[in-house]
This record gives structure tokens, sequence and C-alpha cells, in this order.
């Protein structure tokens, strides 16, 4: 297993019921607000910030709150996460891992498909592409999930989920010409 894991750190979600419908709603934050003082102004929702969804019990919209809030984005630092090896300055030498939102230099990123992450991370706005960066810590333990599950390992699995990087409502690597 890498030594780096970043574990994932999601940005506020919140259940509740809806005491006219009885319906239970999800609200996932999808942007934080960009400064301190705006926490403290406004609610979170007011700006588009919050995506809401609505559920038949609270056990429905308590799973999907978890498994679909996005990462807290870090503030790039003066060195990689994983490697510690000093970032450079410029813009494109940095990545930030869309599954985790740890920042690493270049070599300790890969990309996956647009789909192996949930769109309520807010990924299709302007600059739409179809693959997005990772932490190449969370593409091994996305692969070693993959493996134990193929292999029916599911001590190895139930593991490598709980390290909170592991989100089963998306699609994975196709490893091994498996579908998945």
């Amino acid at each position: 297993m890498p030594q780096n894991i970043q574990k994932r750190s999601p940005l506020p979600s919140s259940v509740h019921q809806n005491q006219a419908t009885k319906k239970w709603i999800a609200t996932i934050t999808v942007r934080p607000p960009s400064d301190g003082a705006a926490t403290n102004r406004q609610a979170y929702g007011t700006q588009g910030d919050c995506l809401y969804f609505t559920f038949d019990t609270d056990r429905e919209a308590n799973k999907f709150a978890k498994a679909y809030a996005p990462p807290r984005m870090r503030v790039p630092g003066s060195h990689c996460e994983s490697c510690n090896q000093t970032l450079n300055p410029k813009p494109r030498s940095t990545c930030i891992c869309r599954n985790c939102g740890a920042c690493v230099c270049e070599k300790c990123s890969t990309k996956w498909g647009i789909d192996m992450v949930p769109k309520t991370y807010g990924l299709m706005g302007s600059g739409y592409s179809p693959k997005v960066r990772v932490c190449k810590s969370c593409d091994w333990l996305s692969n070693a999930f993959c493996m134990s599950l193929l292999r029916g390992k599911s001590n190895d699995a139930f593991a490598l989920y709980e390290t909170g990087n592991i989100n089963l409502r998306c699609t994975f690597a196709d490893i091994n010409s498996e579908a998945m």
C-alpha cells in the first residue's frame, strides 16, 4: 500500500426531512465559499453552491450524501503531498487530485476518465475534459480494490474501502479487460 495516502475530506453535506412531503433531502456542497467571511455572512446554497436531492428514506439520503460529496481541494503548497518534492510555482506543474483533493506533482499523478468520479464533483463546467487528474495513491487504491474483488478477496477489498478514497457509485478502470 502507498505510504502517502491522503484521506478524502469531503465538503459539507446534510440530510433533513421535508415535513410537508415527508421526503428526505440530501444537500451536497459542491463549491465552498471563496473566503472565510462568506461562511459567516450566508449559508451554503444561497449562491448556487449546493445541490439538493430527494429520497424516500433517511438511509438512502445519508448514503448518497456520503458518496457524492466532493473532496475538499487543498491549497497548493510548496511540496508534493505524495513524494515531498518541491513544487514548481507554474500552475500547470501542480495537480490537485480530483478524488481526494491532495496537491501533487506531475510525476505523482495520472489521469482517469471523467466517469470515474461523481458528476457532483463539479467537473463538467468550463474547460471540460474527458480526463481528470488524480494522485497515484488514489489510482493504486482503486486498482487494488478492483483486483481484490476480481480475486474474491473481500477482506482486502473492505480494508481498501475503509481508506475513504474508494467510491462505489462510480465506474472503475478496466483492469485485465474485466468490465467494472
